[in-house]
This record gives C-alpha cells, structure tokens and sequence, in this order.
C-alpha cells in the first residue's frame, strides 16, 4: 500500500539521514540501507511546517514516529541548492512544487521555482532527530536565500511595490526574453517594471500567483516577495491596485554584464484589505527610484528597487 499524502497516492525514492548530495543519496535498493522503499505514514496538515530560511539556516529539534510523518514546506527559486542534514536513523524525501519527488541530480539545482516539501519519516518505532535546512544561490555560496515574514502590512513591506493597470492583461503576456545583456535598453528596463505592475494584482490578491512573482524578480527581492504572500494569505488579507500604475526614465541607465541599473520615477497607489473589508487607503504618490536587474537563464529580472 502506497503512502498518503493529503489524500494523493506518491511512489517514493528514499534518502537515508544524511546531508542531501548526489554522494550521499541512500540506494533503497542495498541491505545496509535501513529506509524501506516507500513510507506507510500520513502526512497530515497539522505536521506540516512552514520553512523560512532566517539567518541563511533553518534547524529543527522533533521527535517522528511509525506512520505519523513530518514535513517541511519551503520556497524556492530555480538553480539554487538544497542542503539537509538530519540525525539518527531517519528517512526523508522531498517533493517538487508538481508533487513528484526531486531526483539525485537536482539536489544540487532546483529545477523549478516553487513550494517545495521535504518529508520525515521511520519505518518503525519512534526516534528523536535534529534537522538542519538551508539554501544556497549557486551565485553567491555563503548566502542563503531569506524568506522573512513582513512585519506589518504596509505596502513598502512587500518590497516597493507599486500599483498595475486597472484591467488584467493576459495571463500569456509578459516581459519577453533578452538573448544577452547589450540588448537591454533603457526602454526594455522601464517595460520590464511596467510589466510588473501590469501583472501584480495576481501577485498579493487571489490567485497569489508565485510563478508570476518568479518571471520577473529574482534574488532576495523574490524571496521576500514570496514572504509577503504567506504573511498575506495567514492573515487573511490581499491588496487591490485602483489606478494604473506608471514607469518613467528619470536618469542615467547603465548595462554592465549581467547586470543593469536604471532610474525611474513610479507613480503607485494601493488599497489593503483584510477579512474582505478595506483597512488602509495609500493615495497616489510619485517616487524616483534605483532599478537593478539581472540577467537569469537569458531573461532579464527585477533584483532590486530602492
């Protein structure tokens, strides 16, 4: 009988307790592997933690026993790098944002950005075990992704978010893909920002679309992102952008490498919502702002504003 989780059936592929690497990957198939071939637990809700990488590192004291198993659900971001270690004689295996399990090679690079699960479990008894998560941008070893949660529901919270038109354009239309880095314009860079306000409304209201989010930010920019959109969705809450947004040139724009800088003057307003009730009108204002992107897997993205 396969193992459940929230009711879907998965085959598994078992890691022994140890660092997640293509070297230490436990074979289900050896007789020294204690992990049988596929997990007889449930995975229910209420054992299922939400990750934030805080402080580059995630750790975790718990106690699992036979057939009630734990999890811990993350974002991340495609390319970067997963690192677990866990003690005692614990399985685990983890899922991508699809529900089909990472394979030994994609340790190393994510393949999609999303929500991801890593499971705990035993095939028998009870054991206690220490559990220590983080993520590394293959960019920048020594720094993990963080993912914090916003302090308050202000709109500067959710990085410097500004308002998008008043109608939705199609779901299909986004910044489109820059071959290499002398092609991106001083115009490119104010339609990338454009575009972003164009689509945000799917971002922090319904449907709280990630993969949106994903297309035009990277970096720790997109990593608080998707912390604003846990904080918004725990509370109940969402924002609605009442008056198109507008991007303008407002100075000098540089291109060097992977890398561009560009400054805009934004014009936003938003409203905040919670429970469905209207708590907190911003009115219309317009800011000069520094814009810097970054060239990812031939498409250019918004790595900070400020």
């Amino acid at each position: 009988m396969r193992r459940r989780l929230f009711g879907l059936l998965f085959s598994l592929v078992i890691l022994n307790g140890c660092s997640l690497s293509a070297s230490n990957f436990a074979n289900p198939t050896s007789s020294s592997n204690p992990c049988p071939s596929e997990s007889q637990g449930t995975l229910t809700p209420e054992n299922l933690q939400k990750v934030t990488f805080n402080q580059q590192k995630f750790k975790e004291s718990n106690h699992v026993k036979e057939k009630v198993d734990r999890g811990y659900q993350f974002q991340a971001q495609a390319g970067y790098r997963l690192k677990s270690d866990i003690t005692n004689s614990t399985c685990i295996v983890v899922y991508k944002p699809d529900n089909q399990l990472l394979r030994i090679e994609e340790f190393a690079k994510l393949p999609v950005t999303g929500s991801y699960i890593l499971q705990v479990f035993v095939p028998q008894g009870s054991t206690q075990y220490d559990l220590t998560l983080s993520l590394e941008d293959p960019r920048n070893v020594a720094v993990a992704p963080s993912v914090p949660p916003i302090p308050s529901p202000s709109p500067n919270n959710l990085l410097p978010t500004s308002p998008q038109a008043s109608s939705t354009p199609n779901s299909t239309t986004f910044f489109k893909s820059i071959p290499n880095s002398t092609t991106f314009s001083k115009d490119d860079a104010v339609q990338l920002i454009q575009d972003w306000l164009d689509v945000k409304k799917k971002v922090f209201a319904a449907p709280f679309d990630r993969q949106t989010a994903a297309r035009f930010n990277t970096g720790k920019r997109y990593q608080e992102i998707i912390g604003a959109i846990d904080w918004l969705q725990a509370n109940k809450s969402y924002y609605r952008y009442p008056t198109a947004g507008k991007v303008e040139a407002a100075g000098k724009f540089s291109v060097s490498g992977n890398t561009a800088t560009a400054i805009v003057q934004i014009t936003e307003s938003d409203e905040f919502y919670k429970d469905g009730s209207l708590t907190k009108t911003s009115e219309s204002t317009t800011k000069t702002q520094t814009a810097q992107f970054q060239l990812e897997n031939s498409t250019w993205k918004i790595l900070s504003i400020n």
